[in-house]
């Protein structure tokens, strides 16, 4: 007696296609969201940097009279040196500001936003670009560096210092140290981009969604950190440079 076994039944060409176009479609759903929460870690990430920077500048200036570095004055800038020798860009340190915040816990990696991939990739020769300065990732906006006019940044007495630091009477005046790069220069079609910026190298801004900025972390001179969306930055300054770049935070 034979038993006639039935025969296997596979997919079908269409079948196949429509499961690859489900596939497809739910491969492009989850993607953007994949995306969207990789950036959130970064952002975070992003925080802890600048958390780091702050607490080193406060360490540095408990260490100096309640002042925060100031890159137009000695030991930073010594009498008779351009101020080239500080850099050109507000992402341009001195070695002789990296080298004494070494002192307080401050690594290389700390000075680079994960989100700024280009420098992220190429991050030794911007570390070291000139014997003279460094260049990092993030816009600092204490005196002296270049492009930057906040001269308000050496903001405490050592006397504001001393009450603040026992808890008698809080500073009245907290203002950013650093903030992510958000920089934008003009096209030859006079549209403002931030996905582009023309320096020494090719760069742009940290935060990005599509070709605009989604927004920024700042560290301010009380140590906190906060995230600043798009619509909440202002241009604060400008430089006629090639392209003409403009600076927000």
């Amino acid at each position: 007696m034979q038993v006639q076994l039935g025969k296997r039944k596979g997919f079908t060409l269409i079948e196949l296609l429509v499961v690859i176009s489900i596939l497809a479609i739910l491969a492009g759903m989850l993607l953007p969201v994949l995306s969207r929460v990789k950036e959130k870690a970064r952002i975070v990430q992003c925080k802890g940097n600048l958390k780091n920077i702050g607490i080193a500048l406060t360490l540095y200036a408990d260490d100096n009279e309640g002042r925060f570095p100031d890159m137009r004055r000695p030991p930073f800038r010594l009498e008779g040196e351009p101020s080239g020798v500080c850099g050109y860009w507000p992402w341009d340190l001195s070695r002789r500001l990296t080298d004494r915040l070494e002192h307080y816990g401050l690594e290389r990696k700390l000075y680079f936003c994960p989100s700024a991939r280009e420098m992220l990739k190429d991050m030794s020769n911007r570390w070291e670009l000139s014997p003279h300065f460094r260049v990092n990732s993030y816009m600092w906006l204490i005196p002296g560096i270049a492009g930057v006019k906040n001269e308000k940044c050496w903001v405490f007495t050592p006397e504001e210092h001393r009450r603040w630091a026992i808890g008698t009477e809080p500073p009245t005046r907290f203002i950013p140290l650093l903030t992510d790069a958000v920089i934008g220069q003009r096209d030859m079609e006079g549209n403002m981009r931030y996905d582009t910026i023309y320096g020494d190298n090719v760069d742009k801004t940290s935060h990005l969604k599509g070709k605009m900025p989604s927004g920024a972390n700042q560290v301010f001179t009380d140590g906190r950190v906060e995230w600043f969306s798009w619509k909440k930055l202002e241009e604060r300054y400008y430089w006629v440079r090639p392209n003409d770049t403009r600076f927000h935070f």
